[in-house]
């Protein structure tokens, strides 16, 4: 099923959907993988995984320090790439963006 099958069939079952956000490496993998099941355990329908970069000004303060913080811890797009593949097979739900 691809990202917009996937919408479509939420949105028969109820007609508000809850998408949420996290900067990948922001505190840590380890916490994003702790939050990401939180959220699906509590109904959350959409989790947009945003790859950290260096200019994400239209973002606001918050969302920029999230990027500069994990980027200076090290992370890099393909550790993003990888730990949204695990997290792909990981949910028996979820659904990727192609």
């Amino acid at each position: 099923m691809n990202l917009t099958a996937d919408i479509r069939t939420r949105l028969e079952q109820k007609p508000i959907l809850l998408m949420t956000h996290l900067v990948l490496g922001y505190p840590s993998l380890t916490v994003n993988r702790q939050v990401i099941s939180q959220m699906a355990a509590n109904g959350v329908d959409c989790i947009e995984l945003q790859i950290p970069f260096s200019e994400p000004m239209a973002d606001g303060p918050v969302i920029v320090r999230a990027n500069q913080e994990a980027l200076a811890k090290g992370i890099r797009v393909a550790d993003c790439l990888a730990f949204a593949e695990e997290m792909i097979r990981s949910s028996p739900r979820s659904t990727s963006c192609s």
